[in-house]
């Protein structure tokens, strides 16, 4: 079982500077590439704001961070969605 401490989230963080702090908390792009299963220029592409996370690769980042980290971050429509 993976063993992590997760900063707390602070109100006002946007999606990139939590995307950023995500990648540091998991030990840099290649270790938050192994454990999402993505490539690391993936992950290269989130740490700079290219793009997010797509939905698959959020859920996995929540499930591994317990909900440290939720999907909606990345996916607010799924708070809109109550089977999400």
């Amino acid at each position: 079982m993976l063993k992590y401490r997760f900063t707390y989230i602070v109100i006002g963080m946007n999606s990139h500077e939590l995307t950023q702090q995500l990648i540091k908390e998991l030990g840099g792009q290649a270790a938050t590439a192994r454990l999402v299963k993505v490539s690391q220029p993936t992950v290269y592409g989130w740490y700079h704001g290219l793009h997010k996370p797509g939905l698959s690769a959020a859920l996995r980042i929540q499930r591994i961070t317990r909900g440290a980290y939720p999907a909606s971050i990345w996916h607010p429509e799924l708070l809109d969605d109550p089977a999400a």
